[in-house]
């Protein structure tokens, strides 16, 4: 029972963007390597926030997985059945830096080919240590090959659902314009939505006095390629896997769709490389506080659609 595939060059570069999306959620990378998908997921201590990666044997230019085995007893007797995954668990800085190497500037990799050999621990007396190996093939045909170890992992769970009741599609471009106005402090971000259009806002939970300046935006219908909104909600969740699942977006020439119900669940964006990759970001959402803080704003348009505020303004207490 083995797994082997190779990267081009180009393809190379994706994937390592794709592992630095990873690393803002978690520490710990989890491969469920399947027949016809490559998935990678993570997770964060708490469980409130997950990212879900599922890569098409297409993104590969040789993709082969030979389906491992596993031994089961029935009536009595021991019976060969394949497995459909090869389930593996890797530490994710590890993978990453080494990706990240073979994109160096000076002499960057034109390949990078992936292979391990799986053994069930359950059932295998002295199997031998698990093994990822990555051999990388450079310009000047110089090869390098590097074996990282991993364990044997968990299936991919998905801890949320994009059944909800409101749903936006929308360029990521839009967004992180705006996004640069917010403060280098700002952890936490509010989203306030209505039919008419959303409006994203920095939003502050510390001490007033340490508040720094607010920042909000407004994004109307004309700026979406689909907006449905069943009932108006206003919610918060963090800023920097917001920022994170926007960057990917991009990186993939891609659409960014969002899938929600109401504060306290998971918020869920998404983003893909048609036939080719689709990326699931999940994080737990919570209600904005039951007063508003006061703030510095002023306001410029910037672009059609869009305004930033960035003048002073005191808004009352609710």
């Amino acid at each position: 029972m083995s797994f082997s595939a190779a990267l081009s060059g180009d393809a190379l570069r994706t994937f390592s963007r794709v592992l630095d999306t990873l690393a803002s959620y978690g520490d710990e990378l989890f491969l469920e390597i399947r027949k016809n998908q490559f998935i990678l997921f993570t997770n964060n201590q708490s469980l409130t926030a997950q990212a879900i990666i599922r890569i098409s044997p297409r993104f590969f230019e040789h993709y082969r997985l030979t389906r491992p085995r596993t031994v089961t007893i029935r009536d009595g007797q021991q019976h060969e059945v394949k497995k459909d995954s090869i389930p593996c668990r890797i530490f994710l800085k590890s993978i990453r830096t080494t990706v990240k190497h073979a994109q160096s500037t000076a002499n960057p990799a034109k390949r990078c080919e992936l292979s391990l050999k799986y053994e069930d621990q359950t059932v295998t007396t002295g199997a031998s240590p698990l093994r990822l190996n990555l051999k990388l093939v450079y310009n000047d045909n110089v090869t390098k090959t590097l074996s990282l170890a991993y364990q044997e992992g968990d299936l991919v769970e998905e801890l949320f659902t994009k059944d909800t009741p409101n749903e936006f599609e929308i360029m990521p471009g839009i967004v992180t314009d705006d996004l640069h106005n917010f403060h280098p402090r700002i952890q936490n971000v509010a989203l306030d939505c209505t039919s008419s259009g959303i409006r994203i806002k920095s939003h502050w939970s510390g001490p007033i006095s340490d508040q720094p300046l607010h920042c909000e935006f407004d994004i109307n219908t004309d700026d979406f390629a689909r907006l449905t909104i069943q009932n108006q909600v206003e919610c918060v969740f963090t800023l920097k896997q917001f920022k994170t699942a926007l960057l990917l977006a991009e990186d993939l020439n891609g659409n960014l769709s969002a899938y929600f119900s109401e504060p306290g669940n998971a918020i869920v964006f998404s983003t893909q490389l048609p036939e080719m990759i689709i990326a699931d970001f999940a994080m737990m959402t919570s209600r904005v506080n039951d007063s508003d803080d006061t703030t510095q704003s002023t306001t410029t348009d910037d672009h059609s659609g869009i305004s930033t505020i960035t003048n002073r303004s005191t808004r009352a207490q609710r």
